[in-house]
């Protein structure tokens, strides 16, 4: 199982950005609009297995070592264009990612 978490989440859940929806319709992800983010805590922190970061801005001072990696993939929500491109990135990498641990 998987689940997306986020360091500074807007209190209400706020739901998926436009850009992000504008993305993933783009790339045909199916996802709920009205999907809010779920604020990292430390209930999901014990649930995780393994923690990956994909920010740029974001510590892992704070998460466990051992099952915390930071992926070397920097945010860009700034354009639709460069979100596209990170997102790539970040499918490329989770694929790879799940043909080693198969």
């Amino acid at each position: 199982n998987v689940k997306s978490a986020g360091t500074n989440v807007d209190q209400l859940g706020a739901p998926i950005i436009s850009i992000a929806g504008k993305v993933l319709a783009k790339l045909k992800v199916t996802y709920d609009s009205e999907q809010g983010a779920e604020q990292l805590d430390n209930d999901l922190i014990e649930w995780a297995d393994k923690i990956y970061v994909v920010a740029d801005d974001v510590s892992i001072d704070s998460l466990p070592r051992g099952k915390t990696s930071q992926i070397d993939i920097a945010d860009s929500w700034s354009t639709e264009e460069e979100t596209v491109k990170t997102t790539k990135k970040i499918e490329k990498y989770v694929k790879e990612l799940v043909k080693e641990l198969a």
